[in-house]
């Protein structure tokens, strides 16, 4: 398996990004002016890293992929898209265990974040 380290302190989100994507964050935030505060508060908790394997043995169906004896459920459009493929690089990637543990905490709770701290 090739694994592949990546790290970046300065991970460029914008206040819009963060509204599209999570519409629910006005209600976590005291002030979505705020939004731009916890980003760059966020950025501190981040620990990117991606691992990942090239197979040949890959195999497409209706709506998975086999990679030697594993079966990917991936839908019908993946397929597709994938169809002249002979070969699949499989990336497994988190954002680190920190920044989804406070959000995780945030989103139970409906916190309000205080200079980077979650008020209980």
């Amino acid at each position: 398996m090739k694994s592949l380290f990546y790290f970046s302190p300065h991970i460029s989100v914008s206040k819009a990004d963060m509204l599209h994507a999570m519409p629910h964050i006005e209600e976590i935030l005291a002030n979505v002016d705020e939004l731009e505060q916890t980003i760059h508060e966020a950025q501190n908790m981040l620990s990117p890293y991606c691992v990942y394997a090239v197979y040949k043995d890959v195999n497409l169906f209706n709506d998975y992929i086999q990679v030697g004896n594993i079966i990917l459920h991936c839908g019908n459009k993946i397929v597709h898209l994938l169809q002249n493929s002979s070969q699949a690089a499989i990336a497994v990637c988190t954002v680190g265990q920190e920044i989804t543990y406070h959000y995780q905490y945030c989103c139970q709770h409906r916190c309000r974040q205080n200079n980077g701290r979650v008020e209980k």
